[in-house]
């Protein structure tokens, strides 16, 4: 994927012209890779928690079952759009998302 270029934006000492000039550079998020980790990441909890009801945890992969476990000792395994947004941000930030998922929350929608 080819990354367009964005603009950066410039903060220095323009008094006293030390010529000095911090340059950040801000990368726009990746909206394409964001969506498709939200719809994986949405995926991923229905099944997940569906086979929880069905009483058949085990035969989710370990990672399912990692996850499943977190969310039932952190008290969230009923919040959907918890477990839907951790697993969103783990996704985007495994995939090479760089700062913050542009999508914020998940409103089950």
């Amino acid at each position: 994927m080819t990354s367009v270029p964005f603009p950066c934006a410039r903060t220095g000492s323009i008094a006293g012209f030390e010529g000095e000039t911090n340059a950040t550079m801000t990368e726009p998020p990746d909206l394409p890779l964001a969506d498709h980790c939200l719809r994986r990441a949405v995926t991923d909890v229905e099944a997940w928690l569906a086979l929880v009801e069905q009483g058949q945890l085990a035969s989710l992969a370990p990672f399912g079952q990692m996850f499943v476990y977190q969310l039932r000792t952190q008290g969230k395994l009923a919040d959907k759009a918890f477990a839907v947004d951790e697993l969103y941000k783990l996704y985007y930030r495994r995939a090479g998302g760089t700062g913050s998922p542009p999508i914020r929350r998940y409103d089950g929608g």
